[in-house]
């Protein structure tokens, strides 16, 4: 791209869009040219000759890259079809986007010679995708960990920190304009899911849809203080063998002390760890107009200094698979929901008045086709890898979580 006077098309005017719209206004480099909207009544605080609800007209302007922020799916694949087979740069926020029809937009921007950047449909303010491509796109088996979706991890955050009962802290995460008001997408865990995705791909080079991968949200469990103030939602992904590599979003036990306890409201995190055992951890805020609208930006810098995806993860292709032994805790309020043979080993079994506990170990696979465990009345946590935590961490996260079963809580509950 050349070092002249670039022109910008924008996609959207929600709050990503006119975030990244003030942001163009300290940038002389680039000249906003277009802006799609659905509505050309709205937004008055734009020039009219800017605005326009169709696409032709939209393209007409001759923008030499196109930043789509909208929560429109379908749009947002057919501009970024037209923009690719143009040859030119195309920068999205859209997660399901990329998670979904990123295979073909790759292949179009390796035939057109245009650019495809997606940090914002990440991490937000968290450099993750660039930090993969530049930094570990030659790490022979990584494995990685992270707080992918902002919503969750702030109702989580609020449930723990603050003692807000589940509906009071999502009610506050979308009066915060952290959650829609229909927020099924963030606790259902899809969201997460289409991000992992994403990272899966520049890890392993595995193209994977969010509905391949094993994948569950938060919801009002109504457990007990002690136990779901260990939770955090998880995404994982670690390498099964040589050619296989294992994927999944699920809420995760974690120790007293963990550093994924330490990310509080609305904040992404992500940890990266080696072959050789080094750890990287990162983590910052994952959600909200600035934020995201500042990746965008980042973006849009980096095409304009010629960066495009390397894509090294491309070149392995690790085929994913969903057989994982893992070990977990079960808590449900009646027995007849649990098939009798979802355990593979059973390390403690508890009743209490009201709910029942196992801990033990399951394969992933298992949950891979099924919803009982998604429904209300029964919880499942996995424990972080044992490739994740050294064997301290293991028996001390196991024994926490025994120690406190006490005949007093479980017959509180």
């Amino acid at each position: 791209m050349n070092t002249n006077t670039i022109n910008i098309g924008l996609a959207g005017f929600g709050t990503v869009g006119k975030a990244f719209f003030e942001l163009l206004q300290s940038q002389p480099r680039y000249r906003p040219v277009s802006v799609l909207i659905k509505d050309t009544r709205k937004h008055r605080c734009l020039l009219p000759s800017l605005l326009t609800d169709d696409v032709n007209d939209f393209f007409s302007a001759k923008p030499q890259v196109v930043v789509e922020a909208l929560s429109d799916t379908p749009t947002a694949l057919k501009l970024a079809v037209r923009c690719l087979r143009a040859g030119k740069t195309f920068i999205t926020a859209n997660k399901d986007l990329v998670a979904r029809h990123g295979r073909g937009l790759r292949a179009l921007e390796q035939e057109h010679g245009g650019t495809l950047l997606y940090e914002a449909a990440c991490g937000a303010a968290v450099p993750i995708v660039r930090t993969i491509d530049t930094f570990f796109n030659y790490e022979p088996r990584p494995v990685f960990q992270g707080i992918l979706n902002s919503t969750t991890n702030f109702i989580l955050d609020k449930q723990q920190r603050v003692g807000l009962s589940f509906e009071d802290a999502l009610s506050l995460a979308q009066q915060s304009g952290l959650a829609e008001a229909n927020p099924a997408r963030d606790l259902s865990g899809v969201d997460a899911a289409c991000k992992l995705c994403i990272l899966l791909k520049h890890l392993y080079g595995t193209e994977a849809k969010p509905e391949q991968l094993v994948y569950c949200g938060i919801d009002n469990w109504g457990l007990p203080r002690w136990l779901l103030n260990k939770v955090r939602l998880l995404g994982t992904i670690l390498p099964k063998n040589s050619a296989e590599v294992v994927a999944y979003v699920l809420p995760t036990l974690v120790q007293d002390q963990s550093q994924w306890l330490d990310v509080p409201n609305e904040q992404n995190a992500f940890e990266i760890a080696g072959a050789a055992g080094e750890r990287h951890f990162l983590k910052g805020n994952g959600a909200g107009g600035k934020a995201t609208a500042t990746a965008l930006l980042n973006d849009l810098n980096a095409a304009a200094s010629g960066y495009r995806y390397g894509h090294s993860g491309g070149e392995l292709n690790w085929e994913l698979s969903s057989s994982c032994e893992l070990d977990g805790i079960l808590v449900y309020d009646d027995w007849e929901k649990v098939p009798d043979d979802f355990f593979l080993q059973i390390e403690s079994r508890y009743s209490g008045r009201y709910l029942h506990f196992i801990e033990g170990r399951f394969n992933l696979n298992s949950l891979k086709n099924a919803d009982w465990w998604k429904q209300p009345g029964v919880f499942l946590a996995a424990k972080e890898p044992l490739c994740i935590m050294n064997d301290e961490q293991s028996e001390t996260l196991t024994g926490e979580a025994v120690q406190e079963l006490t005949p007093e809580l479980i017959n509180a509950f």
